[in-house]
């Protein structure tokens, strides 16, 4: 076990419980996924919508936007310059204890990939100051887990 880059994408909560309990939710996102990695993005907070612009197969929606999901938090993981996303479901708003996560892809994507309107996924480095940038230890990660 080491130590995990977290990059919050998000403002980190100011609430200490309320940012506690998002980073095991984004753990918990990770492990249940792969089970180590070299750096975590946190995309969210809970939310209930979901941003289509590309079906599973890879072709575009007819009509891109936000729809209906369940809620769910989005986090990413990397391992070298390669990322995965996913999403962390829970079982409603305020409740960050993970029950079931989904892939976006199955395939690694580049570090280097774009949104459709061109922004990047995982920020560049140097790292643009509303992000924040932290070390966590992969022992108090897996404490942060709900069980």
């Amino acid at each position: 076990m080491g130590m995990v880059e977290v990059i919050w994408k998000i403002g980190i909560p100011s609430d200490e419980s309320h940012a506690t309990a998002l980073l095991g939710a984004h753990w918990k996102t990770v492990t249940d996924n792969q089970y180590s990695c070299d750096s975590m993005l946190i995309r969210s907070d809970l939310h209930n919508s979901t941003k289509m612009t590309f079906i599973p197969r890879g072709f575009p929606v007819q009509k891109p936007g936000f729809v209906k999901d369940e809620w769910h938090i989005t986090t990413s993981f990397r391992n070298g310059n390669e990322f995965i996303t996913a999403h962390g479901y829970t079982a409603g708003k305020g409740n960050y204890n993970v029950h079931r996560t989904t892939v976006t892809c199955p395939f690694p994507a580049p570090i280097t990939t774009a949104n459709p309107d061109g922004s990047r996924v995982w920020p560049s480095e140097p790292l643009e100051p509303k992000y924040t940038r932290r070390m966590y230890h992969e022992s108090y990660l897996d404490s942060l887990i709900c069980k």
